[in-house]
């Protein structure tokens, strides 16, 4: 069996003979493929740090502690050669150990996955970090945040005009991208903030504006393709809700007596971080008594219906009864 050669990092002595560098740069030892133990040699004690590769051509750098040059290691802050190797290693592997050390660079994979783990706690769309990761090259994905600059940002947010996403679209991706990295690195506010600035001009609403025979004409095809998608187009019609809105809304949300409303959630839109609260919200909409019909006629039958209709009178619905979705299935 090979005799394992002996390290020039293995005692404080041996260390101590090393010349001090003129730019300062620490001596390096490999310990395993992709990474390397570094000694830098100071005036007073030394200091270790580890180089790992990132599997994408790159590589990132981290100080694990001081030498055990003028005093006792303690496995914290002060480290014998055997514990920095030890501990180099669990750096490296930390992220498929239960152990992991929060102290180890967080890498934009990561990020991601906290942020969308982030995203499903606040009852957002997880679909947000995913949309990010899409975009994203392996290399940067495999990068510490603490090494990504402004200019790389820059660069991989022109490339995705250049691939030919609108300015919209990548204004949204940059957006979520964003978000991650504020998340998980705030104090790095001003990089970010440089490197994903906005696109300009890239935002022109569609201002489609219908008249009224064309809304009745479009209202009607629904309703010969199919009863429910006609009832869900005339509610947007007559209501103005966005047909996220319309999905949520289940029969307890009808209210009946001598003035029938319709109580319809907040639409949720925007970056606030109370999404949940807004959706839970309700605000009363307008007396849509076809909706109030059609639900008694289908809970009462045709008979109950005629009646209500002829007399001019609104049930209420009961709320014990099984909450039902008012969205047709669109396929």
């Amino acid at each position: 069996m090979p005799r394992k050669a002996r390290s020039s990092f293995e005692t404080a002595s041996a260390r101590l003979r090393l010349p001090i560098k003129e730019n300062k740069k620490p001596y390096w030892e490999r310990l395993g493929p992709g990474l390397s133990l570094g000694y830098r040699r100071n005036d007073h004690a030394g200091s270790w740090s580890i180089r790992a590769a990132d599997g994408a051509g790159g590589e990132w750098l981290k100080r694990i502690g001081t030498a055990d040059d003028y005093e006792h290691a303690n496995s914290k802050d002060v480290l014998s050669y055997e514990q920095a190797v030890a501990e180099a290693r669990r750096l490296y592997r930390g992220k498929d150990h239960a152990d992991h050390d929060a102290s180890r660079p967080v890498t934009l994979d990561e990020a991601l996955g906290h942020y969308r783990t982030d995203l499903q706690a606040r009852s957002a769309k997880p679909y947000n970090a995913d949309l990010a990761r899409t975009h994203l090259t392996p290399s940067l994905l495999s990068k510490p945040l603490a090494l990504i600059t402004a200019d790389e940002l820059k660069a991989w947010r022109n490339r995705l005009v250049a691939k030919g996403l609108a300015p919209s679209s990548v204004n949204r991706i940059r957006n979520s991208l964003r978000a991650c990295l504020e998340l998980s690195a705030p104090n790095r506010s001003h990089i970010w903030k440089s490197g994903l600035e906005t696109l300009p001009n890239a935002t022109r609403a569609r201002k489609l504006i219908f008249p009224d025979n064309v809304i009745f004409s479009l209202i009607g095809e629904a309703y010969r393709r199919d009863a429910a998608l006609g009832l869900f187009c005339d509610l947007l019609a007559v209501s103005g809700m966005r047909p996220v809105q319309a999905s949520r809304l289940c029969v307890e949300d009808l209210i009946g007596g001598d003035k029938p409303r319709l109580m319809v959630s907040k639409s949720a839109k925007g970056g606030g971080r109370n999404r949940a609260e807004k959706k839970a919200a309700a605000l009363s909409g307008p007396d849509h008594r076809k909706l109030v019909w059609t639900f008694e006629a289908s809970q009462q039958g045709p008979r109950r219906r005629r009646a209500a209709v002829a007399a001019g009178r609104w049930q209420a619905v009961e709320r014990e009864r099984p909450a039902r979705r008012l969205s047709p299935r669109l396929h």
